[in-house]
């Protein structure tokens, strides 16, 4: 049984990880122009190597919580990081703009499992009179990982190519899993809870939709921004039924009647869209 650890050496330790990993979201996006021309890629056409894996990490964020119950915060948390690690890795060898893209997205559908089982870690190991301090740690991490991933990703392509960000990365995020292994407390599985397939399957589509029309909206025109955002609300619609049937639904319904839950929500979707769009 591993040893009592200070919740504060928990909080760090998941936070560097996430670090690690968030940083992956905004690294190359002032660099994208040079690295479409090195791989012979129509730059245009290359905005997938930056909004592919935020779509990814969208899609899959809710899904892997509810893995993270099903299988132990820790768990899903180090599997997710050593995932991550791999796919940096194979970023430094890509030899196409798809495959670059390919691995982005891979390493950003595996590293989404950081963000909510870090919090769930955070929330099982800081008692709850300091869980607000912790979480606001947790926060600073995951908006401040993308803007250091802007500032740092231009000098060291300039300086050393765009294939040093993953080489610097990847080792990066295996020291961070090292780390985690060797600290992180063991964590408790649900025993009760069930993936509510179907309902996640609604959500993906609805998120997918809703993005794809924010990105090719300017190219497609109001005739596909509209078509888009039809299929997002169907989606929604057909998500909200589905989770108002099944025993062990993704999201509860019952949580969005509630201010402390509905609020935090609203003001973060503000906050992004300000955010990401500067």
């Amino acid at each position: 049984m591993r040893a009592q650890r200070s919740p504060w050496l928990v909080v760090a330790v998941v936070l560097t990880g996430a670090f690690a990993v968030g940083i992956n979201f905004t690294i190359l996006a002032v660099s994208r122009p040079v690295i479409a021309k090195d791989l012979g890629v129509d730059a245009a056409t290359f905005v997938w190597l930056i909004s592919g894996p935020i779509l990814a990490n969208a899609l899959v964020t809710t899904a892997a919580g509810r893995l993270g119950d099903l299988h132990g915060p820790r768990r899903l948390y180090l599997w997710g990081m050593v995932a991550s690690a791999v796919f940096a890795a194979l970023s430094v060898v890509a030899w196409d703009g798809p495959s670059l893209v390919a691995f982005r997205v891979l390493g950003a559908i595996a590293g989404a499992a950081a963000g909510p089982s870090s919090m769930a870690i955070i929330n099982l190991s800081v008692e709850p009179a300091k869980r607000s301090r912790a979480l606001g740690y947790w926060s600073l991490v995951g908006a401040g990982a993308p803007v250091v991933g802007l500032i740092v990703g231009g000098p060291l392509v300039d300086a050393f190519g765009w294939r040093s960000v993953f080489a610097i990365q990847a080792p990066l995020v295996a020291i961070a899993v090292a780390i985690a292994w060797r600290l992180l407390p063991e964590t408790p599985r649900a025993a009760t809870a069930r993936f509510d397939v179907v309902g996640n399957l609604a959500l993906a589509v609805a998120v997918v939709a809703v993005l794809v029309a924010a990105e090719r909206g300017r190219a497609w025109g109001p005739a596909g921004i509209a078509a888009c955002l039809s299929v997002a609300a169907a989606a929604v619609g057909a998500f909200v039924v589905i989770e108002r049937r099944v025993s062990h639904p993704l999201i509860p319904l019952r949580n969005f009647g509630r201010r402390g839950f509905v609020a935090p929500i609203v003001v973060l979707l503000f906050a992004q869209f300000g955010y990401m769009g500067g």
